[in-house]
């Protein structure tokens, strides 16, 4: 399931008040989530209760620099995927999928992890490193991402440090690749309010695999003037990485698959 939320500011009494924006499927949000659409009275927090989660978003969270701090908190929920974009907090509780989307992801880091201890080209972070961008008024979690050495040495991108300076939390910038595997609640979120909001935050390619249906869609989107472009082809050009890429599923069993992603130089 997949809930979002947008803060509409204060009320008369001080609280800030949320409202629903946009949720997958119906839900009786007037028995489970009555504090969405009333003052953040009690204990100052919107808290979510449903079958499946228990989490409270503080009251102080109504910008991209609260929503950080409180991401780096240890009252920051350890599971689901929570994410801050243009002032809404959007919420998918859903159980991650093994074969449209785990087993995807696995292979995608794979072969990103490979390029990079073969060429040196940068960091590659997987699933739930946070990507940052304050102009973009994003901060979110992307299945995969990539950042060249050339955006570090250019400070196009920089990774943010923990508290005690001793790891690293973020990235934030313009970082180069991006990868969001669709989920059953993610559809019009990876196809639209995301590739709006990477655009605007400067990413240079934006990879979107949707293996929800009979037919796998694979598709590099390449950084345009206004948008995003991305080829009609089995085989998708990256200009990052200067090779070119194929998903390919192959049956292994009856109810089994194996994905493959495949890459050739760019000649």
């Amino acid at each position: 399931m997949m809930y979002a939320v947008r803060h509409e500011g204060q009320c008369s009494d001080g609280y800030g008040t949320w409202s629903l924006v946009t949720y997958s499927r119906p839900v009786k949000f007037e028995d489970r989530m009555k504090t969405l659409h009333a003052p953040l009275v009690e204990g100052r927090t919107s808290k979510f209760d449903d079958m499946e989660a228990v989490f409270e978003i503080p009251a102080g969270v109504d910008s991209l620099g609260s929503f950080r701090q409180w991401s780096r908190s240890d009252t920051f929920p350890n599971r689901g995927s929570i994410c801050w974009c243009n002032d809404t907090i959007i919420i998918d509780m859903s159980p991650e999928r093994f074969g449209s989307h785990n087993a995807i992801k696995t292979e995608f880091t794979r072969v990103f992890a490979n390029l990079n201890v073969q060429h040196r080209l940068g960091r590659v972070c997987s699933d739930r490193f946070r990507f940052v961008h304050e102009g973009a008024n994003l901060s979110t979690e992307p299945d995969l991402l990539f950042v060249s050495r050339a955006s570090l040495r250019r400070k196009r991108a920089e990774f943010i440090a923990t508290a005690d300076g001793r790891d690293d939390i973020e990235v934030a910038g313009a970082v180069d690749v991006v990868l969001e595997i669709c989920s059953p609640g993610s559809i019009s979120k990876d196809y639209e309010r995301m590739m709006a909001a990477y655009h605007l935050a400067g990413v240079r390619e934006y990879w979107l695999v949707d293996a929800l249906g009979d037919e796998t869609k694979f598709a590099i989107h390449t950084r345009g003037p206004k948008a995003f472009a991305a080829l009609q082809s089995p085989w998708q050009i990256s200009k990052v990485f200067q090779r070119k890429f194929r998903l390919v599923r192959k049956q292994i069993d009856r109810n089994e698959w194996d994905w493959r992603l495949e890459s050739r130089p760019v000649r």
